[in-house]
């Protein structure tokens, strides 16, 4: 079934996709991306921590390197912050957490990515570590990856290795298989983003994960380094070579990250994605300030 490249995905015959990538280009002017995931925390009167936010970050928003900030609340949250923050005219972006594989249909309790950019959203985690132990698999991940582009939501593909796999020197291999589990066009059924779309990696080492342990900066970069690496290979088999030279792949962090560490963090990095110190404003403040005078990161 053919795919249009501006709205619908043909979603009922997934496996007669053609292979076709339009890439947008993101953080042109190499700007430190920072997300905040709220997880299942928050209600109506986390409005408050969201307007500290915007108050804080819009007053050094003149700055031409200040980080960009996109905050994933609850996805009960993201209409009422989307009213708030174009009623403030802040330059604050929100995103989802998850979306669901198919864009729409009979499937209870579920959000797709189109209802997620319909509520305000500019993107979308998928595969984050939380969600792959409560068994969403490689094959799932890859469903929801596409249905977020195709929506035209830019998406957070999360990847991670345990504890054991990183003890055992297998770090890189296991990164390198869900990369290409989610990207390459001979496991999954092809990638197609949409004029707004892009993607971005978020590497989050599990046995780091609300640990309060992190791996060191040298770690960080080789395995970032790395993942670029993976990603662009798993992608040539969809995409053409003049594409995949052009690709600008940002590379995120995520797992224990605090306005202590966060410094060293972002030396290697292009970005940071955020768990319980993002429901802090202050905090979070302290986070994005440090990301906009760091220097780019060459991974």
């Amino acid at each position: 079934a053919p795919v249009s490249k501006t709205g619908g995905c043909g979603f009922e015959s997934l496996h007669s996709c053609i292979f076709d990538l339009f890439i947008s280009v993101f953080c042109i002017e190499m700007r430190k991306e920072i997300i905040g995931n709220w997880k299942m925390n928050g209600l109506l009167s986390s409005e408050r921590v969201f307007r500290d936010l915007i108050s804080g970050y819009d007053a050094s928003s003149a700055s031409s390197n200040i980080a960009r900030l996109t905050i994933c609340p609850p996805s009960t949250l993201l209409v009422s912050f989307s009213s708030i923050a174009s009623s403030e005219r802040s330059q604050i972006s929100l995103g989802g957490q998850y979306c669901h594989r198919s864009l729409r249909g009979s499937h209870t309790g579920e959000i797709s990515a189109e209802m997620l950019r319909d509520s305000g959203a500019r993107l979308t985690l998928v595969g984050h570590a939380e969600r792959r132990a409560s068994g969403e698999d490689d094959k799932e991940v890859a469903l929801q990856l596409r249905a977020g582009l195709c929506a035209g939501l830019g998406v957070v593909l999360c990847v991670g290795e345990c504890q054991s796999d990183r003890s055992s020197g297998r770090t890189r291999a296991v990164l390198r298989e869900q990369l290409s589990r989610a990207l390459d066009a001979r496991h999954s059924c092809g990638i197609e983003f949409h004029e707004d779309s892009f993607l971005m990696v978020a590497y989050e080492p599990l046995w780091s994960i609300g640990s309060g342990d992190t791996p060191g900066s040298a770690e960080i970069a080789e395995t970032c380094g790395a993942l670029v690496e993976d990603a662009r290979a798993a992608l040539s088999s969809g995409v053409s070579g003049e594409v995949l030279s052009s690709l600008d792949i940002s590379v995120l962090y995520g797992g224990s990250v605090t306005s202590a560490n966060a410094a060293s963090i972002l030396s290697v990095v292009d970005g940071l994605l955020i768990g319980k110190a993002s429901l802090q404003a202050a905090e979070l403040l302290a986070i994005v300030a440090l990301a906009s005078v760091a220097e780019p990161a060459e991974v």
